[in-house]
């Protein structure tokens, strides 16, 4: 074996002990969104290591040599760069984060360690557990605040099970993702007396009209088109009718469900949380719905948010 193979083959074992899943007292739980439901409070949260437990992870695997240094960041952030010696050579990965609202510098300290810690891989298998819901009750736990009205009050949730998550993780076939096929819904309408490049100007703007209902971010807009057409590399103004028709379908059912939730009387993130409820993977914005909804999906988020409408439903 020569002297690279064999650093190449100390650092993937490197690698591996710093991916290496924690022990459930290493880690912590947080509650990202709140929603009141016809059935009490809910609570997304999500698992995070503690920053004691990623020294540790640095200690057991490189002993003293490990380094973190901090440095302030585009002004109201801090940037931690973490670097460690491996087969006698430094090496250093970094990532950074905002002050945060509570212990501002304290929090974008701890954060910024824990952002760096994931791109050396501590951790990172926690991105492969979904949101979790809890109940919100009397007792438990942890507490959190919720506002109902002018009246605030304190209630309780229990940790999840991490155990049981990951077990249950692990057991899902790893398969490769495959691209979902828009189902045929709501076409876009063919102009009478139009064709070729006034038909396409017709059909854009539908399509702008649509991302407008959604609250679509338009930097996002090129990179969707080109997934909703299988990856190729097409520019929408250029594109035939069939591929705006392909985008069209990928807007859709993602118009429907920001609709309905103004219906229902949900604001944007209420609607994401009920959204949740019917997918595995998170949804913490509106671009998490694209692709992964087509019409049956719509209509199941559309359901639940008229069943947990905070006014009454009218025909």
């Amino acid at each position: 074996m020569t002297n690279n193979q064999q650093n190449q083959t100390n650092f993937e074992e490197v690698m591996e002990k710093l991916r290496a899943p924690f022990n459930a007292d290493e880690l912590e739980w947080r509650v990202q969104r709140k929603v009141k439901t016809k059935n009490g409070w809910k609570a997304v949260v999500l698992c995070y290591v503690t920053n004691r437990a990623i020294q540790k992870r640095l200690d057991d695997v490189f002993g003293p040599f490990w380094q973190n240094k901090y440095e302030l960041w585009q002004d109201k952030g801090v940037k931690c760069t973490i670097s460690a010696r491996i087969n006698g050579e430094w090496i250093s990965k970094e990532d950074g984060a905002e002050f945060t609202q509570v212990e501002s510098v304290k929090g974008g300290f701890s954060a910024a360690m824990k952002r760096a810690a994931v791109q050396w891989g501590i951790g990172r298998i926690l991105y492969d557990i979904p949101e979790v819901w809890v109940d919100l009750k009397e007792k438990g736990q942890n507490f959190c605040k919720v506002e109902e009205g002018n009246q605030k009050r304190y209630l309780y949730w229990d940790n999840p099970n991490y155990d049981e998550l990951m077990n249950r993780q692990s057991k899902q076939p790893n398969q490769p993702k495959q691209q979902q096929k828009p189902q045929s819904q709501q076409p876009l309408k063919q102009s009478k007396g139009h064709n070729g490049k006034a038909d396409n100007q017709d059909a854009l703007k539908h399509i702008v009209e649509c991302e407008k209902a959604i609250g679509f971010n338009p930097k996002y807009r090129q990179a969707l088109f080109e997934k909703a057409n299988g990856d190729q590399k097409i520019k929408l103004e250029e594109a035939s009718r069939e591929q705006l028709q392909n985008y069209y379908r990928v807007l859709f059912p993602v118009k429907s469900i920001m609709e309905a939730g103004k219906h229902y009387g949900h604001d944007l993130e209420a609607t994401l949380a009920y959204a949740q409820t019917c997918y595995q993977d998170r949804i913490e914005k509106v671009e998490s719905l694209f692709i992964k909804t087509d019409k049956a999906k719509a209509e199941e988020v559309i359901q639940v948010l008229k069943e947990n409408s905070p006014q009454p439903v009218t025909a």
